[in-house]
């Protein structure tokens, strides 16, 4: 059943597809926000009981309490990173892509329907996202081989998880691309508009800590002095502040989640208008869900150019550049205050 409105489907600019992405946000904020909220219920509930079993083994430390808390972190931190990635990168990716591209097109896209339509994308979207992290950890051995590695491994790491992932969902879920097929399309989606992408991404990061990641940073503060706080409060603060900090982050999570994936995938559409004439293609159908016919994917030789190896250069050198300057700011304001401090 389609509802009415006007489909938007022109060259959009960064402000425009943010506005649209928080706008279609607001008109569906239940049904998204409840489709996220499903998928990380798993999570948030093994984040809690991580949490309560260190609270209650803390107690039993003694004199091997660093023991301990290192079997502690990385047992927590292994299954709290397995769980994310299975249940909210894997499961709310794929159903909230569905979701806001069927919103997108005006069409209905409750919860369970959205669930039911796109479940099948599950295992296809984490096999994808499996392989984008082996070839992430590729990268990252390439990058302990002298000037070479250090001078373009950055910028593929950098490209890959910034740009060319965020794509994987929309071309699993709506282009039911198959196999490595799905990590090709993203690719060649995120290189069209290398550096413009990179941009974009780096303003969601902007707009997640000003407005959620933030926020939740100084509820988690507040919440756990509060507890610390209470008389006959027999439980200490490091204690509590791993399990206020898992509720308060999936909470704000997952009012974020929803516009992060709209606006990936409005981006998506906007990069097909642009270069594939989507929109123009998509008139002579009767269902926007037949998009999946139009793909054409390029000639395995033109995967990757003598211009996009420079870009990675490029990007390289910048993210070499920043960390030379962060480790270099503390000298600079020393050598700042000393020169104005007068003899």
């Amino acid at each position: 059943m389609q509802s009415g409105g006007e489909i938007v489907l022109r060259p959009l600019s960064l402000g425009e597809i943010l506005d649209q992405a928080i706008r279609l946000y607001r008109h569906n904020f239940l049904s998204l926000v409840g489709i996220i909220a499903l998928a990380e219920i798993p999570f948030l509930l093994v984040q809690v009981a991580l949490s309560l079993w260190y609270v209650g083994d803390a107690s039993l430390a003694g004199s091997s309490a660093g023991d301990l808390f290192s079997l502690h972190w990385f047992i927590s931190n292994a299954v709290s990173f397995s769980m994310h990635w299975v249940f909210v990168d894997g499961l709310g990716g794929a159903v909230l892509t569905y979701a806001v591209a069927r919103r997108y097109f005006h069409l209905d896209a409750g919860v369970l329907h959205s669930y039911g339509r796109s479940l099948s994308s599950w295992p296809k979207l984490l096999a994808n996202l499996f392989v984008c992290a082996l070839v992430l950890g590729a990268v990252c051995i390439w990058f302990l081989v002298p000037c070479l590695g250090w001078f373009s491994a950055p910028g593929v790491l950098v490209f890959l998880a910034a740009a060319v992932m965020p794509f994987i969902p929309a071309a699993v879920v709506l282009e039911k691309q198959a196999g490595f097929n799905a990590i090709l399309r993203a690719w060649d989606l995120a290189r069209r508009r290398f550096f413009w992408i990179l941009g974009f991404n780096l303003v969601l990061i902007l707009f997640n800590w000003i407005l959620f990641a933030g926020p939740s940073l100084l509820v988690t503060f507040l919440a756990s002095g509060i507890i610390d706080s209470l008389p006959g409060q027999t439980v200490t603060l490091d204690t509590i502040f791993p399990l206020v900090s898992s509720v308060t982050g999936t909470l704000f999570s997952a009012l974020f989640l929803p516009i992060q994936m709209a606006a990936w995938t409005i981006l998506y559409f906007d990069l097909r208008v642009r270069t594939e004439a989507f929109d123009l293609a998509l008139m002579a159908m009767n269902d926007p869900e037949d998009a999946q016919h139009l793909v054409t994917l390029p000639a395995l030789k033109k995967w990757i150019t003598a211009a996009d190896v420079a870009k990675m250069f490029w990007v390289s050198g910048m993210v070499i550049a920043l960390i030379i300057l962060i480790n270099l700011l503390p000298f600079l304001l020393v050598f700042l205050v000393s020169a104005l401090t007068p003899p």
